[in-house]
């Protein structure tokens, strides 16, 4: 079997995020991949309404480099690319504001979807470790390439939250998660399927997933595997699949590879930036 290709770049002296991501998505070779797709959702993180310094939610530079990429490099038009996410409810639409996706979306000229609001479809899952109905948000459903884009960060009860757990915005209610929860991350993960995985770690955040600390890393992990991207994302913040059991799961379920012997890390070593973050 081939070994996973994931990508691990630090900023540059002089280079902004926006180039980091290119050059991130260049080493993937992401452009004629992603050219295959007529229809893209980037669903960065924003579970709660705070400023991009705190490390806590995807920064607008991180997914600017991302919709310009699919824009100037994968030959795609605006028309084809949406930005959602479902945060809390009562906060989603102040995140938006505050996290610098509003703009965004304004600036390209692509939709931003309330992703709480959006339609949603049953779906009931005949195999699966432990999530057999969910609720998904329409627009998730129906694009071709859904594009995950967490921020760096620790999570009280899944360890690491990254590009598997990431997909929990999709869905409504979320509670539904939270018994089984690494079973459940892997099954939903499974279902929604990203093409894409991008970690923003340009400041990440230890602690609680909602009011942690931030950590600045100046980094991006990228790649196809979404259960490697995050091997390697939860790597780096001092944690394994012993922990973030949901990685095991995901391979159980074939989904992707856990074991860093078998993934490629392209750009430079973990060992370089890697620093154990505080839960």
């Amino acid at each position: 079997m081939p070994h996973s290709k994931v990508i691990l770049v630090q900023l540059a002296d002089g280079e902004t995020p926006q180039e980091l991501v290119w050059r991130a998505l260049d080493l993937l070779d992401a452009a004629p991949v992603l050219s295959q797709y007529q229809s893209f959702l980037l669903k960065p993180n924003y579970i709660v309404d705070a400023p991009p310094t705190s490390g806590l939610v995807t920064r607008p530079e991180t997914l600017d480099g991302i919709i310009t990429y699919l824009l100037e490099k994968a030959g795609k038009t605006s028309s084809q690319v949406r930005i959602g996410e479902g945060g809390y409810p009562s906060s989603t639409e102040r995140a938006f504001s505050i996290c610098g996706a509003r703009e965004l979306a304004s600036q390209h000229g692509v939709p931003l979807i309330n992703l709480n609001t959006d339609e949603k479809e049953t779906i009931f899952l005949e195999e699966s470790l432990a999530l057999k109905e969910v609720n998904v948000a329409r627009t998730a459903r129906d694009v071709e390439c859904l594009i995950s884009i967490p921020s760096l960060k620790t999570h009280s009860m899944a360890v690491t939250t990254l590009a598997m757990k990431n997909c929990m915005g999709c869905i409504y209610p979320k509670g539904i998660m939270h018994s089984n929860l690494h079973k459940k991350i892997a099954d939903l993960a499974g279902l929604l399927n990203p093409k894409l995985s991008v970690i923003d770690g340009i400041i990440g955040a230890e602690g609680n997933e909602e009011t942690g600390t931030p950590v600045p890393m100046g980094i991006i992990v990228a790649g196809f595997d979404y259960v490697a991207v995050d091997t390697v994302g939860s790597a780096i913040m001092g944690f394994g699949p012993k922990e973030c059991k949901y990685l095991q799961y995901g391979a159980q379920k074939g989904l992707g590879t856990y074991d860093l012997n078998e993934i490629d890390v392209v750009g430079i070593p973990i060992a370089v930036v890697q620093k154990k973050f505080h839960r």
